[in-house]
């Protein structure tokens, strides 16, 4: 049988390195000497597995690292990562283990310290939680706070009423979306535009991106929502829900204009070089090359601007719409009682967390990928 030592060289430094030593023979003579501590000669043994988590040169030991230094010496050596001690190996990772010994080890470890650190992690919440919630629930001014925002009867009895009100905000968010995407798309190929010939298009595009980034998102709501219909213009709407909407859409198209912006600058020139060598014309590169890679990389950050687009609907009640927020207002006034806007946020949270944890996946996703794709 095949006798295998495996040895941890962690949390050394390395600090011993003689002078012109080669990194390679370092890690050789800092696992004999753990192997020799532990009672081991290397004549002995027909197999070396070098655990750390150490680094050196700001480098990691590699396995390539560990079996150059063996090559040298004549000796198959290999590493897994591991707990980064140094000495004597525990005995009980020494002796006869197949191929797959030190992974299964390792990966019991990594079982071990997942379940250690959930288990605090829950234990420390459960903690603070409760500590949180006594000091709440004995502040001299609970039981008035209970009344007027937690009256579960009023929360159930308005609930279905503020849902179907909400639908006023799914429709504000989706038609706005649609319109924001194409717009602000629009604005950052304008702001994208090469030579002086389309300076003034360039020009306009950052004053109109400049000015609605800066104006606060209720002040364009006041001013267009009842500014244009006092106008008295023939054919101008005065619905409400259709102000709504161009309001959400001019303030958020300036930030996803810079969105989409990002996502263009971030292309390599050599792409369009490519595509223009290939007979392709200016707008025909941009179109089929420049913008579906950098759509794809700003998918993310748009999500993030639309999970803001859909909290912001609430802003439009401020003009006469009567979607989920005016609704609870209405009720409100008639109860005199604030819980119609708890169950406002918690179908704002029920709505919100999920999309926003679908963000952070695109986001691990992507840099999988990008990792993936570097090596």
């Amino acid at each position: 049988m095949e006798k295998i030592a495996i040895v941890g060289v962690g949390q050394t430094k390395y600090e011993r390195r003689k002078k012109d030593q080669t990194f390679y023979d370092l890690v050789y003579e800092v696992t004999i000497k753990a192997m020799e501590d532990a009672g081991f000669r290397l004549e002995d043994i027909d197999n070396v597995i070098t655990i750390s988590n150490d680094f050196w040169d700001g480098r990691t030991i590699s396995c390539m690292a560990v079996q150059e230094a063996a090559g040298a010496h004549d000796k198959n050596v290999s590493t897994v990562e591991g707990d980064g001690t140094f000495g004597p190996p525990d005995p009980g990772l020494i002796a006869g283990l197949g191929s797959s010994g030190p992974r299964l080890s390792r990966e019991r470890e990594d079982r071990r310290l997942a379940i250690r650190s959930t288990a605090i992690a829950i234990v420390a919440s459960v903690i603070f939680f409760t500590i949180l919630g006594w000091i709440v629930v004995n502040a001299p001014g609970w039981p008035q706070f209970q009344q007027a925002f937690l009256d579960p009867e009023l929360f159930w009895a308005t609930l279905p009423r503020l849902i179907r009100a909400f639908w006023v905000n799914v429709q504000l968010f989706l038609i706005a979306e649609v319109l924001i995407l194409v717009f602000g798309l629009l604005l950052a190929v304008m702001r994208s535009l090469p030579g002086p010939v389309l300076f003034p298009v360039r020009m306009l595009a950052t004053i109109y991106v400049d000015v609605f980034r800066a104006l606060p998102g209720i002040l364009v709501i006041f001013m267009l929502g009842f500014g244009m219909p006092a106008l008295g213009i023939a054919g101008i709407p005065i619905d409400p829900f259709f102000w709504a909407v161009i309001t959400l859409t001019f303030v958020y198209s300036a930030y996803v204009s810079e969105v989409y912006r990002s996502g263009i600058d971030s292309i390599h020139p050599s792409q369009e070089a490519a595509a223009r060598s290939l007979g392709l014309s200016r707008t025909q590169a941009l179109r089929y090359v420049i913008l579906p890679q950098a759509i794809r990389r700003v998918v993310p950050p748009l999500l993030n601007d639309f999970i803001g687009l859909q909290k912001d609907t609430v802003l439009v009640s401020l003009i006469g719409v009567v979607e989920i927020f005016r609704t609870a207002q209405i009720i409100q006034a008639a109860t005199f009682n604030f819980t119609p806007y708890v169950a406002v946020a918690l179908v704002f949270i029920v709505v919100t967390i999920p999309l926003a944890r679908f963000v952070d996946w695109l986001v691990v996703r992507d840099r999988t990928r990008a990792a993936a794709s570097a090596r």
